[in-house]
């Protein structure tokens, strides 16, 4: 159920009249919709307040019973539950009902953005390790090369997917080498710039439903972009105007 529940589906809801199919599906959509879920607990503390008001002039149950003992001798009588309680019992039930799965559907996007909100710092941590890693290493790149058609055919075979590197470059820039590391397990290229004085490193990774990393991590400046067949992260140390340049013109390279 994706569209809002309307002002019939949510009273028939507080007022315990959807079959079984149907509150259940009412309550997955509750879950996640804060709109429909506050309708629902908005028209269930007004069935309250309506149901409270109807018993405000109520004789009290001890005044009933001392009328029905006068007027029918010594038998005492016992009457159903009248429909204005009956009312109250429900909209109470209701209330704490709605307002529980207000709490629970809260509850449950906190967490969720918690998750997505360490993943994708986790993320941005990950790559910056991998950057600082390969450079600090004595050991040279897999491949050394400044040539575009050197880099780009050494990936096949070992990637699932194909990229493109730019035709050029911009001012004070020049392609190095790259590395095959690995990403959440995943085969990654790893493509390494010089921009004058600092490094940069391009990863390429398959696509994945992490969120746009933050836009730096431990003092290193990061970018992201997908395109339909991976997803690149720029890691450097680099100022933001010289990582922007590389990564835009990457993007567009593909």
């Amino acid at each position: 159920m994706k569209e809002h529940l309307d002002v019939t589906m949510l009273n028939a809801l507080v007022s315990g009249e959807l079959s079984s199919d149907e509150r259940a599906a009412a309550s997955e959509h509750l879950a996640e919709c804060a709109s429909c879920t506050a309708g629902a607990l908005s028209s269930a503390m007004l069935k309250l307040a309506t149901a409270k008001a109807g018993m405000r002039y109520t004789p009290s149950p001890q005044f009933s019973e001392r009328i029905a003992r006068q007027s029918r001798g010594l038998h005492v009588v016992s009457r159903p539950p009248s429909p204005q309680r009956a009312m109250l019992a429900w909209a109470t039930a209701a209330v704490v009902a709605i307002a529980a799965l207000v709490s629970f559907a809260t509850l449950h996007r906190v967490q969720r953005n918690e998750v997505a909100t360490l993943t994708q710092s986790a993320l941005a941590t990950e790559v910056v390790d991998r950057h600082i890693a390969a450079l600090a290493t004595d050991s040279p790149f897999e491949v050394v090369s400044s040539d575009k058609h050197t880099v780009k055919p050494w990936f096949q075979g070992k990637l699932p997917f194909s990229f493109n590197l730019p035709e050029t470059l911009p001012e004070g820039t020049t392609l190095e080498g790259a590395n095959l590391t690995y990403l959440y397990g995943q085969p990654t290229a790893q493509l390494i710039y010089r921009v004058r004085k600092h490094r940069v490193s391009i990863f390429l990774m398959a696509k994945n439903d992490v969120a746009e990393p933050p836009a730096s991590a431990a003092g290193f400046q990061v970018r992201s972009f997908t395109t339909d067949h991976f997803r690149a992260l720029a890691v450097s140390d680099v100022n933001a105007n010289d990582l922007d340049a590389l990564t835009k013109v990457f993007k567009e390279a593909q």
